[in-house]
C-alpha cells in the first residue's frame, strides 16, 4: 500500500510540475507578445504622429522711427513671422495680432536707436530676443516659440 501511495504522490508531483511549466511557458509567450520590439516600434510610430509641425503667423510690416536729437533720423522697416507650436496657439496669436503689433512698435520705438549701433548679427540676435519677450508679455509665455525676422530695411530721412 505504501508503494501505491508513493506512486500516486509522485504522479501528483509530476502533474503539478508540468502544470507550473505550462503556466510559465504561457506567461513567457504573453510577455513576448506584449513587450516585443515590434510593439515598441508601434508605440514610437504613434508618438511620431503626435508631433505637430509648427504653425506660422505672418505679420504686416512694422515701421519704426529712429529719433535722435529730437528729430527722426531714419525709419526701420521690419517684416516678421511668429512661430507657434500648435493650432490653438496660432488662433491666440491671430486674435491678438494688433495688440502684439502695437506692443512691438511701442517697445522698439526707443530701443531701436540703441540696438542699431551693433553689428548686423548682434542686431538680429538682440532684436529677436527682445521681441520674444514682448510677445510673451502680451499673450503669455510659451505660446510663440520664435520670432522670425524675414526682412529688415532702413531708410534715412532727407
Amino acid at each position: 500500500m505504501k508503494k501505491k501511495n508513493k506512486k500516486n504522490n509522485l504522479r501528483k508531483l509530476i502533474i503539478i510540475l508540468l502544470g507550473v511549466l505550462l503556466l510559465l511557458a504561457g506567461a513567457e509567450v504573453g510577455w513576448i507578445f506584449v513587450f516585443s520590439p515590434q510593439s515598441d516600434v508601434a508605440i514610437v510610430e504613434e508618438e511620431e504622429e503626435l508631433i505637430v509641425a509648427p504653425f506660422f503667423v505672418r505679420m504686416d510690416s512694422l515701421v519704426i522711427p529712429v529719433i535722435r536729437n529730437n528729430q527722426v533720423e531714419r525709419h526701420v522697416m521690419l517684416t516678421l513671422t511668429l512661430e507657434v507650436g500648435d493650432n490653438h496657439g496660432r488662433h491666440r496669436v491671430q486674435k491678438a495680432v494688433n495688440r502684439i503689433r502695437d506692443a512691438f512698435v511701442l517697445d522698439l520705438h526707443g530701443y531701436m536707436r540703441v540696438v542699431l549701433t551693433r553689428s548686423r548679427e548682434d542686431f538680429l540676435f538682440l532684436l529677436k530676443g527682445r521681441l520674444l519677450r514682448v510677445v510673451a508679455g502680451v499673450i503669455g509665455p510659451g505660446v510663440v516659440r520664435e520670432v522670425l525676422v524675414q526682412q529688415v530695411a532702413e531708410r534715412e530721412v532727407l
